[in-house]
């Protein structure tokens, strides 16, 4: 069975590379990821796929959030996605023939609803080892493209540098109090 991280491309133990593994999943958790949303990082080749050269594997996960509970909240926080679920909405508004949508009845907001509820927004996270002592960590926001998210909204690109795992889980844990990546974090709290 192979590894979460291509040790056989990297000059660690497999001791160590499990520990990266396992520090990673924990933040993905404590960031509010479930552990069924968590997997592995597609790294290596196959039929169809051939991935980034500088991929040395690591861990993905993703979550989201129907277009209507997004609006319903305020949007999610990021700006070029909170425009897009804006657009969105408006144009199921538009779909139904609603013009305004400050005195809608029960019955209109269950028709928004449903009309929104194949409409989502994508937050993912991809953490991937770029050599022994870098983790890229890409958080995805995608309000595009529903449902199939092939284009992002709004990236939080972030390279970790450590030397040991210690140092890694120590960024780790720092960065769940930077500000964008708490509300990444918040928004977890209501996706599935």
């Amino acid at each position: 069975m192979n590894h979460a991280l291509k040790i056989e491309d990297l000059d660690l133990t497999k001791r160590t590379a499990d520990a990266i593994v396992k520090a990673v999943q924990e933040f993905m958790l404590e960031l509010g990821y479930t552990k069924e949303r968590i997997s592995e990082l597609d790294c290596r080749r196959r039929d169809g796929f051939i991935p980034f050269s500088h991929n040395k594997g690591g861990l993905e996960a993703i979550a989201f959030i129907d277009l209507y509970s997004a609006y319903s909240m305020g949007g999610v926080g990021f700006d070029n996605a909170d425009a897009t679920i804006v657009k969105y909405y408006e144009y199921c508004l538009e779909s139904l023939g609603l013009k305004d949508a400050k005195e809608l009845t029960d019955e209109q907001h269950d028709q928004i609803g449903q009309s929104c509820s194949e409409d989502t927004v994508l937050f993912s996270l991809d953490a991937m080892l770029i050599d022994e002592h870098t983790l890229n960590l890409r958080f995805c926001v995608c309000a595009k493209d529903t449902p199939y998210h092939r284009q992002y909204d709004d990236l939080i690109d972030i390279d970790v540098e450590f030397k040991n795992v210690t140092e890694l889980k120590k960024k780790l844990k720092k960065l769940l109090k930077n500000e964008d990546i708490k509300m990444f974090s918040l928004n977890l709290d209501h996706a599935y």
